[in-house]
């Protein structure tokens, strides 16, 4: 799910109900083919009697000539985005602001820290998984001191200077990534917004931990309803701002999918860099250094934006040796 492009810390993906706010962009879908790159551009013959054409004030999304590598539903995909950022227009954005206008900001901070916290024991069993225990740990630590001292979650007392125990998210969807699957296609479907085939799976997982392990109220719906609408949201709220960078973009569609899979590429890849970083810490100074291949990343990295110029050519060599002097005779 693709959010943003600037933060790489944005809160796991938010479960599959009122998910159609992941990206909320207004935008409508043209299934016009895009033009070939050398072809000059012609003015377009208007019959004289034709009427004239209607003007439009919404966003156009067009889907490349060709499909990009891993996005082979794409054309569904366009459609379904467009789906998804009209009835964002309609619904979610003006009852995002309504919600931002009338529930004050500590209450809707207090919501945010509630439902994170909730989230804690799946996110700890997945660092042990990845068998980094003391993430687990601290996990569980931060869980503890937040539903006790921190009245049920709704303070994050356990990011505060006295217990150092910042929220690190983490999911099943992060564990496979982590053992090296694939991401698989590409999708973005409503209700769901952007994801790929292995984060679908690990989401899943992720959203029978609770209401199985618990069960009562985590798995009926006068809980999941509300607790699923206040987080979509609460998400529509706190990244509206990148939300609208996106949309200012040439293609929102393909900017979204850009950005989703790269920031599930940096979250995967932070997890290796930690235990890496452990590793290294675990070098005596005396040691030499030795040198390790880093991990293969979890999803191959994004296409370049169209809008990207092409590399120039590489340097000749700025000199040759020159050829030797004929020597006088």
């Amino acid at each position: 799910m693709l959010a943003s492009a600037a933060p790489h810390n944005i809160d796991p993906v938010p479960p599959p109900l009122l998910l159609a706010v992941v990206l909320p962009l207004d935008t409508a879908v043209l299934d016009a083919p895009s033009p070939a790159p050398d072809a000059a551009p012609t003015a377009p013959s208007t019959p004289a009697d034709a009427p004239p054409a209607a003007p439009t004030s919404d966003i156009v999304v067009t889907a490349p000539a060709h499909h990009a590598p891993g996005d082979r539903f794409e054309g569904v995909n366009v459609k379904s985005y467009a789906v998804v950022q009209q009835f964002d227009k309609a619904i979610v954005a003006p009852a995002a602001k309504a919600y931002k206008n009338v529930v004050p900001s500590p209450l809707r901070k207090g919501f945010h820290n509630f439902l994170s916290n909730l989230g804690e024991p799946v996110i700890a069993m997945n660092f042990l998984l990845q068998l980094h225990p003391g993430r687990a740990l601290k996990t569980v630590g931060r869980f503890g001191v937040n539903t006790t001292i921190g009245l049920g979650g709704f303070l994050d007392v356990a990011k505060t200077r006295t217990f150092k125990l910042p929220y690190h998210p983490n999911g099943f969807a992060d564990t496979l990534g982590y053992y090296g699957v694939k991401t698989g296609t590409y999708f973005y479907l409503p209700f769901l917004g952007a994801t790929t085939l292995r984060d679908f799976v690990g989401y899943t997982v992720d959203g029978f931990g609770l209401p199985t392990l618990i069960g009562k109220p985590f798995n009926k719906l006068y809980y999941t309803i509300p607790a699923n609408t206040i987080r979509s949201l609460d998400y529509r709220v706190r990244y509206d701002n990148q939300l609208r960078e996106i949309r200012e973009t040439k293609n929102p569609y393909v900017t979204a999918r850009i950005t989703y899979l790269q920031q599930r590429q940096d979250e995967i890849a932070a997890l290796h860099s930690h235990k890496a970083d452990a590793n290294k810490a675990a070098v005596t100074p005396d040691a030499a250094p030795t040198q390790s291949s880093p991990a293969a990343p979890a999803v191959q990295p994004p296409p370049a934006p169209v809008t990207q110029p092409a590399p120039a050519n590489p340097a000749t060599p700025a000199t040759e040796t020159p050829p030797p002097a004929p020597q006088k005779q």
